[in-house]
Formats: structure tokens, C-alpha cells, sequence
């Protein structure tokens, strides 16, 4: 096996192409070919010249196909997700950050569907989902729990939401 050296603690990543998006939590986030073993870009926190100084990267996802990388800072003032273009990966470019219902995110997913980019997320006690769409970013769907909620995923007829010691919630519902 290899390994792909980080600068910071590698606290999740993400898969698309050829390319490896990686969460590196006070460090910031970085962006590999996996397939060259070339480092494309690192977006460091507060000690350089990012106009968001992260505190926290915890979770990451990207899609090279809408060009889009969402990045996730758990501590953050407030806590929230960075959207950034990632049309060329050696600079990506950020678009705006959304700090809607985005305390403890516990998963990230993106998924594109109906020609829009969907995000997907767990926290506290809520499943959420939102759509970016040519450049609008819209809030589409909360489902709050009774209790804490952890890990999710979805085909095209349902969802499923692990719920700690209730067990695992089951909706025909798809986000």
C-alpha cells in the first residue's frame, strides 16, 4: 500500500476521479492526484493568506464533475460549511460559506441528482439536505430525530439514519 503524507491529522477525505480531497483539520484541507501521487494544492488555516481561517477541517466532500468542493469546519465562528470552486484544483476558488443548522456535523455527502448538486448532512439530532444550483444554495429538507444521529445513506428509495442506542431509523423518503 502507499501512503499520501498530510500536514495535518487526515480526519475524513473524499473520492472523485482520479482526485482525493482531504480534510486535515487545523491545518486545513488539501486536494491529490492520487493516480500521479502529485500534490495539486493545500489551503491552509490561519497561517496564511485564506480569507476563512480554519480552526477545525472535520469533514470534506467533492464532486470534480460540478466542480465543487465543500469543506467542513467544526469550529469555526460559527461553525459551517466553505463552498469553493474547484474548476482548477491548484487554486480553488471560494464561492460562500452557509453556517445553517451546521453545529457537530457528523457525515457529509454530496450526490448530483436532477442537475443539481446535493449536500447531505447529519448533526445533533436532524438530518438535513440542501441543493447548489448555479450558484444558488438552498436549504431543502430538515427531518429532526429524538435523539442524536450519526451516520446516513440513501439509495433512490429511502434513507437510512443511524440513531445510536434507538437503533436505525428507516424512511421511504428520499433526501
Amino acid at each position: 500500500y502507499d501512503i499520501i503524507k498530510t500536514s495535518g491529522y487526515a480526519f475524513d477525505f473524499d473520492v472523485s476521479d482520479e482526485l482525493l480531497f482531504i480534510a486535515e483539520d487545523q491545518v486545513g484541507f488539501s486536494i491529490h492526484n492520487f493516480i500521479s501521487g502529485s500534490v495539486y494544492c493545500r489551503v491552509d488555516s490561519i497561517f496564511d493568506d485564506n480569507p476563512n481561517p480554519f480552526e477545525n477541517v472535520r469533514k470534506i466532500s467533492g464532486s470534480v464533475d460540478d466542480d465543487i468542493l465543500i469543506v467542513y469546519d467544526r469550529y469555526s465562528s460559527p461553525a459551517g460549511f466553505f463552498v469553493y470552486d474547484i474548476s482548477d484544483v491548484q487554486n480553488p476558488n471560494f464561492l460562500f460559506n452557509n453556517t445553517s443548522n451546521t453545529s457537530n456535523v457528523e457525515k457529509l455527502v454530496t450526490d448530483r441528482t436532477n442537475d443539481k448538486l446535493e449536500i447531505s448532512w447529519t448533526n445533533n439530532n436532524s438530518l438535513n439536505s440542501a441543493s447548489y444550483d448555479n450558484g444558488f444554495w438552498s436549504n431543502d429538507l430538515t427531518l429532526n430525530f429524538p435523539n442524536s444521529v450519526n451516520g446516513f445513506d440513501f439509495n433512490d428509495e429511502m434513507f437510512v439514519v443511524a440513531g445510536y442506542q434507538v437503533g436505525v431509523y428507516l424512511s421511504l423518503i428520499h433526501i
